[in-house]
């Protein structure tokens, strides 16, 4: 029996840490004419800064918002934690998505570089706090420490082998967690690498428009085609 879809696939954009959906926004914003996008806050951001954080958490929100889609065709995007927070949720639902973006933190958290992250991490608890709050007059700062440290122990490329759907690895060649592209590309089982040269880590805050266009290119090059084959039957 076909199955009964919305024309317009709905698209999950998670944001980075100490960011938030409406920083995250104007990325979606580019994209109305393919998919409808929902930008939701993670937990210990935004309008949900009360909320501690975990992946555990933030893969829940994602699930929430897909339980609402029903049988609608949902693609799921994140960038640098909101991309490991998508990465969690793939690895526990790797039949459900129509399509997997992962932006910035294609990386394998292991070795020494791991080991300098969290040393980076426990520095900046305890001497960025300060510089920060000026920065954002006096509003509460997110500890980094934890949140990396779960990364570290839980995520990696492994939990790409199950995930069906298209997956985009995007990110800029001067983005420390894009490094392990090639590792993840290998791991999954229809994967797209992108790497712009002269990008950073930030790219999807300081050029947005040029992270919208390569989302779109894949979305209308690998998901929007198998979604209308699968349409058909």
């Amino acid at each position: 029996m076909k199955t009964t879809r919305a024309a317009r696939p709905l698209l999950i954009l998670l944001h980075g840490t100490w960011s938030s959906g409406a920083e995250m926004a104007p990325v979606g914003e580019s994209l109305g004419a393919e998919v409808d996008v929902v930008v939701p806050d993670l937990p210990g951001h935004g309008t949900r800064r009360a909320e501690p954080y975990s992946l555990a958490r933030s893969a829940a929100v994602v699930d929430a918002i897909v339980t609402a889609a029903g049988e609608r065709d949902v693609v799921v995007a994140g960038h640098s934690l909101g991309g490991f927070a998508a990465l969690t949720y793939a690895e526990r639902n790797p039949g459900r998505m129509a399509g997997l973006a992962l932006l910035g933190c294609a990386t394998e958290p292991r070795g020494a570089g791991a080991a300098a992250y969290r040393a980076a991490g426990r520095a900046f608890d305890l001497f960025g706090p300060l510089r920060m709050r000026s920065m954002f007059r006096g509003e509460r700062f997110l500890p980094v420490a934890p949140l990396w440290d779960e990364v570290i122990d839980r995520c990696g490329s492994r939990q790409l082998r199950e995930v069906s759907c298209p997956v985009l690895l995007l990110g800029g060649r001067f983005d420390q967690l894009h490094l392990g592209a090639r590792s993840f590309s290998r791991a999954a089982r229809h994967a797209t690498v992108v790497t712009r040269s002269s990008r950073s880590h930030v790219w999807p805050y300081r050029r947005p428009h040029e992270v919208a266009a390569e989302l779109r290119l894949w979305l209308r090059t690998e998901v929007l085609p198998r979604l209308a084959v699968s349409a058909a039957r």
